[in-house]
């Protein structure tokens, strides 16, 4: 564990720098760190912890107790993908929730000429996570379905304090220079509250579903309805010539990333992504009619 919120921020700053996506040179960073004065073992500690990360992975998880816990493996059998994602599909909401992604997805694969299933693949990844989305139930079925309790479990000896930072969106304001909501400390208690939200998630979607009349959600179910529209758009006009746009289309959800206002900026922008891709992949279709 690296102990705290800044820790943790400096070990993602080395992961950014190691991986080019900082344009300093490594002695300008460190130097930067040492200036701010706090906690600058760690802090230097936690950065160089972040850089290992990208070239080892695997040993930086050993490292810290954490290996076999999660190691990412992308599943690139489009058969063995959809079953999985049916089954955390199941867990997030219900089987009948699955069964609307297998039948979007049968669609896709009935169109699907490529030799290696790419489409099928990139579309079940992105409508995944388009209908997957990190909702106030989630949140709480996650940490109460006792994957969290075993990982505080292995990493800490004793009695442990817990407390949340949350920004619920009834509760919490908009920060008026961020224009962001204001997350609020919450004691262990709110455990309690988890492990009751939780068994509310079949409320999800429904119109007892105080969290879904919120512009957050609104959105994020306008997204998926456009996503599911052009995954039928896809399917109807797809040929070998616009095979690779169509990809790319699949693939948008990749894009859309962070929670609240983050988020909300990031479907803008995967909005008009999708219509410059839609101009070029009606574009291929009609020059491969004409000709």
């Amino acid at each position: 564990s690296l102990g705290d919120a800044i820790a943790s921020n400096l070990f993602l700053l080395g992961v950014a720098w190691q991986r080019g996506l900082v344009p300093l040179s490594l002695e300008s960073m460190s130097e930067a760190i040492r200036l701010n004065g706090v906690a600058i073992d760690q802090s230097l500690q936690a950065f160089n912890w972040g850089r290992r990360w990208v070239v080892d992975e695997h040993s930086v998880m050993q490292s810290a107790g954490l290996a076999g816990m999660y190691i990412h493996k992308p599943i690139d059998d489009i058969d063995e993908l959809i079953a999985d994602r049916m089954t955390r599909l199941t867990a997030y909401q219900n089987a009948d929730y699955a069964d609307r992604f297998k039948a979007r997805m049968d669609a896709v694969r009935a169109c699907d000429a490529g030799a290696h299933s790419a489409l099928s693949i990139a579309a079940a990844r992105g409508l995944y996570k388009m209908m997957a989305i990190k909702d106030e139930y989630e949140v709480a079925r996650l940490y109460t379905d006792g994957a969290f309790a075993a990982a505080l479990k292995k990493q800490f000896d004793g009695d442990v304090s817990l407390s949340f930072h949350l920004a619920p969106p009834i509760l919490s304001g908009m920060d008026a220079v961020t224009g962001r909501p204001v997350k609020r400390r919450f004691g262990g208690w709110m455990m309690s509250v988890m492990r009751g939200l939780a068994k509310m998630k079949g409320l999800r979607g429904g119109m007892f579903d105080i969290f879904g009349y919120t512009q957050e959600r609104r959105g994020e179910r306008a997204f998926l309805a456009r996503y599911e529209s052009l995954l039928d758009r896809i399917c109807s006009d797809i040929t070998l010539d616009n095979y690779d746009i169509a990809v790319s289309l699949a693939s948008i959800p990749d894009d859309v990333r962070g929670f609240g206002p983050v988020r909300e900026r990031h479907m803008q922008m995967a909005g008009r992504q999708i219509d410059v891709l839609l101009e070029q992949f009606s574009s291929a279709s009609a020059w491969k009619v004409k000709n």
